[in-house]
């Protein structure tokens, strides 16, 4: 089963600090940096989808869980190491680079 990452399972806001978020997580860049000078994000700012962890755990005891995102790798798998810290409910993920 195939989810996509943004707007689908979480929201990320980088954007507007007046946002309530739940959770922030820290990201690093392949070359160990830890700002996207474009974007000046130090960490994600995200809320998940209600129930959504509940869906993914559920649907992982019948299903391959697949996520996909056009997403940085970097942002993507910082969110999805949150989100499966124990690698039990994702069994792929499919990235920006992985577009054609």
């Amino acid at each position: 089963m195939i989810f996509d990452l943004d707007e689908t399972l979480i929201h990320c806001n980088h954007s507007n600090p007046d946002i309530q978020t739940q959770y922030s997580i820290p990201i690093t860049f392949p070359n160990g940096q830890k700002v996207d000078v474009k974007f000046k994000i130090l960490k994600a700012n995200i809320n998940v989808r209600p129930y959504a962890l509940k869906i993914l755990k559920e649907l992982s005891l019948i299903f391959e869980i697949i996520i996909f995102t056009a997403s940085h790798f970097s942002y993507a798998n910082a969110i999805l190491d949150f989100l499966d810290p124990d690698n039990t409910i994702i069994s792929h993920r499919l990235f920006r680079d992985h577009c054609i």
